[in-house]
């Protein structure tokens, strides 16, 4: 930072947009590394260009529905004893950083991704991972909105289960009722940029059951 003559601040802003984009992957507790060549390549456009409206942001999260109800039924049939605990792991971190969002966030993107490796197919990996990369600042977003923070896990509590005791079909379904309540939260931020619902700071998002979003 000497060398460069910037602060810590700049130095971090400047990481988490080459994260944002695909360059630089951020790994917690072990550091920031050079993604992988194939992923960089292919995110860095579409990080770009895939969040330019809503209804991009619309068919980011449709294909994301795709492909991960799809993960995490191969995740159940596929994923090795270990790859199991890792998806675990994951989830015991998302629930100790509960009141850290953009930990959380970054967590939750694990939680994702074990799923993803956990299904052995390369391909859908790579798919998925550039979704995320183009997502990761709406989802830091919308989480920093949702009130109750425990429903989170709550949400995605049922997939690492059903993975976990090799239900393929309870693990599309639980996958595919957390990424329907992504939508939800989509809708609420475009549409309700302020607190949603009745009284100021007290919205309900009528598309989530029991969250509570704040403006």
């Amino acid at each position: 930072m000497a060398r460069l003559k910037v602060g810590r601040s700049t130095i971090r802003e400047a990481m988490k947009a080459l994260s944002s984009v695909g360059i630089v992957e951020v790994v917690v507790g072990s550091g920031t590394f050079v993604a992988d060549g194939a992923t960089a390549l292919l995110t860095r456009p579409l990080s770009w260009g895939l969040l330019m409206s809503a209804q991009s942001i619309y068919e980011v999260l449709e294909a994301r529905r795709v492909v991960e109800v799809a993960l995490a039924e191969l995740a159940a049939q596929r994923g090795t004893d270990q790859e199991l605990v890792e998806i675990g792991n994951c989830l015991a971190l998302m629930q100790a950083n509960l009141e850290n969002v953009e930990v959380f966030a970054r967590y939750d993107v694990e939680f994702h991704r074990a799923i993803a490796r956990a299904a052995h197919n390369q391909v859908l990996y790579r798919v998925i991972d550039t979704l995320r990369h183009a997502f990761h600042s709406w989802t830091i977003q919308v989480y920093s909105r949702v009130e109750d923070k425990d429903w989170l896990i709550a949400e995605h509590e049922p997939i690492y289960q059903a993975i976990r005791s090799r239900d393929a079909a309870a693990a599309r379904e639980a996958m595919l009722v957390h990424l329907e309540h992504g939508f939800g939260w989509w809708r609420d931020s475009v549409q309700h940029p302020n607190p949603i619902g009745g009284e100021e700071g007290d919205g309900i998002s009528d598309s989530v059951p029991g969250t509570v979003l704040r403006g």
